[in-house]
């Protein structure tokens, strides 16, 4: 209480920013990053307390990059590239069978998984047409200009959904499909790995 933010930690400054957050019993809380800042040991109880305050009805709105950190508290996801939605889904429906080829891409990274070394980091992002394009290795004509594709069902399964071209009524995505079969399903166990 006598301290000052300059003299915290970066882990410090989040926990106290979590615990200011927390300090109203709010009904919903919006997570941006919460465990980035913090150590391994930290992080651990960081979710298992979010687990707790959503075991309590507490809603949380959680943004990361880690994909770890949501299979450990999402039942639902977005998966956003360039600030558009390109796939969202129950976790398990998403994990089991990522349908975006940016989806895709984010599993790859983890555990080893990825199988082109040669990816190289994101450069201008497109501002129509999908805007993963540019790094997608499935991209077709029809990706570039226009709005983002729509979202369409993955599998017929509504609750499931992707914004890709190949989902089109017209179209095949046998082939990005495939590739997230050679991968195999990815559990939570393994996302926590």
């Amino acid at each position: 209480m006598d301290g000052y933010p300059h003299g915290f930690s970066g882990g410090m400054c989040q926990r106290a920013a979590i615990a200011i957050a927390l300090a109203s019993d709010p009904e919903l809380l919006i997570a941006d990053e919460p465990t980035t800042a913090v150590d391994v040991t930290v992080q651990a109880r960081l979710i298992e307390l979010l687990r707790e305050l959503t075991d309590g009805g507490m809603a949380v709105l959680l943004i990361t990059h880690d994909l770890r950190v949501a299979a450990a508290l999402a039942d639902r996801l977005l998966v956003m590239y360039g600030g558009t939605i390109v796939e969202r889904g129950p976790l398990e429906e998403l994990f089991d069978r990522p349908a975006h080829p940016y989806t895709q891409a984010l599993f790859e990274s983890y555990a080893g998984r990825s199988s082109d070394g040669d990816r190289t980091a994101r450069g201008d992002i497109p501002a129509d047409g999908c805007r993963f394009r540019a790094e997608c290795p499935h991209a077709v004509n029809a990706c570039d200009g226009g709005e983002q594709p729509p979202t369409r069902a993955v599998d017929g399964r509504e609750s499931h959904g992707v914004s890709c071209v190949h989902y089109g009524p017209d179209c095949d995505p046998t082939s990005i499909l495939t590739d997230a079969a050679a991968m195999g399903p990815i559990s939570t166990e393994e996302a926590d790995d």
